[in-house]
């Protein structure tokens, strides 16, 4: 009976494949029942299954429950034929278009990163869509209007605690939808931003312990992606905001953007999902749209290429592929202007100019120069050597030595130049130079 109960046990999944059948979670609202859909890869044809799915002695359910039933989850209801993808880009974006106020690059790029949510599990990594502005830009209308389009999309709301998030993306690896994500110093904030670091690429999962008092074990969730997100401010953390495509809101709205969205809104979504599911079944785990490494794009570094990429492998036409480069250069050199402003890059300016002026590289000799530059009238502080080693270690890399309890940073001027690219400034132009605060 034992066994037979371990053959016969209920699991429950939204998304999982069986040799050649592709199985998705749907939801009909009128029967108010969830069910898969399966797609056979060969035949290119997709079948009803109501209730379960039977692999290896495993029964499989769809998750239905009250999540689902209240709309927190999105889901389609079908599979649709849209015909050629120029088709289906087009209605995403006249649907983005009717309800949102965007830029017109912004409403292609919101567009594409929708296509992109549906086959996101294609790559090893992905970027966040993220939208900028002050109280009263539409920013909350975006996330609604966008993410109502998007994979299986998770609306966080303001009442919503850290805890189901983890699970809700682990279960439904969905698309988590943040109103709001400047985020204060609270245990809220800090799981979130667990989230946002950890799930823009595969095999970086959140660890969190589970159970109950007398029974604590570590439990590792699947936060992996897409996420799209409103906030009133840049991230302080520039690895968290180099993670992010930004689509600036600018306030006053077309005069034919409608202030409460009408009934229908629900049903075109649907409808646009519906096709978008299809689109996910053509293209899921195929060759067809996967990163080209030969078409990296120059000059811009590494963690950029890495989230831009996937993007660019599901555009087609050359002008919007070239646009889209285009965005991705000029949004790089603005995080190597903001990188240039960071004390490790002041720090790295002033080993160059003491190598250059043949001097040693003490950490108290390059506290000194920072403190003969610091403007103590306008808020700087002393910077003292132990605050440069651990900059030195954290950021920087240089190796070091200890000389009678003193410690000396060791020149490497490969490294000095590969610090420079990457903070936005040229090495060249430190050491050609006059040397104005090197003394």
């Amino acid at each position: 009976m034992e066994n037979q109960n371990v053959k016969n046990k209920k699991n429950y999944a939204s998304f999982f494949e069986d040799g050649a059948i592709i199985y998705e979670h749907v939801f009909d609202n009128e029967e108010k029942q969830s069910f898969f859909l399966g797609f056979h890869r060969i035949s290119n044809t997709v079948e009803k299954v109501k209730n379960e799915v039977l692999i290896n002695d495993k029964t499989i359910f769809p998750f239905n429950n009250d999540i689902v039933f209240r709309g927190t989850i999105k889901l389609a209801s079908d599979a649709e034929d849209y015909g050629e993808e120029k088709y289906l880009i087009e209605v995403i974006r006249l649907f983005i278009h009717k309800y949102v106020d965007l830029p017109d690059f912004g409403e292609k790029i919101a567009s594409y990163y929708v296509l992109l949510s549906w086959v996101y599990d294609n790559y090893e990594s992905i970027p966040y869509l993220r939208f900028l502005g002050d109280y009263g830009t539409g920013k909350s209308r975006a996330l609604k209007t966008i993410g109502n389009l998007c994979y299986k999309p998770i609306f966080a709301g303001g009442a919503i605690t850290a805890s189901p998030i983890f699970r809700l993306i682990n279960d439904y690896h969905g698309t988590l939808v943040i109103d709001e994500a400047d985020f204060s110093k609270s245990d809220y904030s800090a799981d979130i931003v667990k989230i946002l670091n950890c799930g823009y690429q595969k095999g970086l999962p959140v660890l969190r312990t589970e159970g109950s008092d007398n029974d604590r074990q570590p439990k590792a969730f699947d936060v992996f992606s897409p996420k799209l997100l409103a906030t009133r401010k840049e991230y302080t953390d520039l690895a968290l905001e180099s993670r992010c495509l930004t689509v600036h809101m600018e306030g006053n709205p077309r005069k034919d953007i409608p202030f409460n969205l009408p009934d229908e809104f629900e049903a075109e979504a649907l409808q646009i999902r519906n096709y978008l599911l299809y689109f996910r079944f053509k293209y899921y785990g195929s060759d067809s749209i996967k990163i080209d490494e030969a078409k990296r794009i120059p000059n811009v570094e590494s963690r950029i290429n890495q989230i831009a990429m996937p993007l660019l492998s599901i555009v087609n036409d050359k002008e919007e592929q070239q646009k889209i480069i285009d965005f991705i250069v000029k949004y790089d050199k603005e995080l190597k202007m903001k990188r240039v402003d960071e004390l490790s890059a002041v720090i790295l300016k002033a080993i160059i100019k003491l190598h250059t002026n043949g001097k040693r590289l003490f950490y108290k000799d390059i506290a000194q120069i920072l403190k003969d530059e610091s403007d103590f009238q306008f808020g700087d502080y002393i910077i003292k050597p132990t605050k440069i080693g651990k900059l030195n270690h954290a950021n920087l890399n240089f190796n070091t030595r200890k000389i009678n309890g003193t410690v000396e940073l060791l020149w490497d001027e490969q490294k000095s130049k590969t610090l420079c690219e990457r903070y936005g400034f040229i090495y060249e132009d430190i050491i050609n130079s006059k040397p104005d605060y090197v003394t």
